[in-house]
């Protein structure tokens, strides 16, 4: 029995110790109307501060989102710059130059060439 009159006693000082804030705190009803012009406009201006720190974090999102999309183009340009620059040729190793077979390459017997640029500078002779 002493049990449960410690539990009873434990569970009401628990409970007031929770409500006990609650309890205490009273809603005061303004008690004229020069107070309640006084609530009124305090009222106004901070839902005013509330709007102006919402619009404050939208704008500040938008420029966020702003950089993030202008760093996205300029890392796309970028990359488009890279893949569009051509590496340089490696120099060719010291030493003699590549051997060459003439003999293989296309020939024209000179008088046949003579000819050939004979009756090009008169066809362009005869143009105009």
């Amino acid at each position: 029995m002493r049990a449960d009159v410690r539990l009873v006693i434990a569970a009401a000082c628990l409970a007031g110790a929770i409500a006990g804030p609650a309890v205490g705190q009273t809603i005061r009803q303004p008690q004229t109307i020069q107070q309640q012009m006084q609530l009124n406009v305090f009222d106004a201006q901070l839902r005013a501060r509330e709007a102006m720190a919402n619009r404050q974090a939208v704008f500040q999102q938008n420029q966020l989102s702003s950089l993030g999309a202008q760093l996205s183009t300029e890392q796309s340009l970028a990359d488009v710059r890279a893949q569009s620059y051509a590496p340089p040729l490696p120099t060719p190793p010291p030493g003699a130059a590549p051997y060459i077979d003439t003999s293989q390459l296309a020939s024209m017997p000179d008088d046949r060439l003579a000819a050939s640029n004979a009756r090009v500078r008169e066809a362009a002779a005869n143009h105009h």
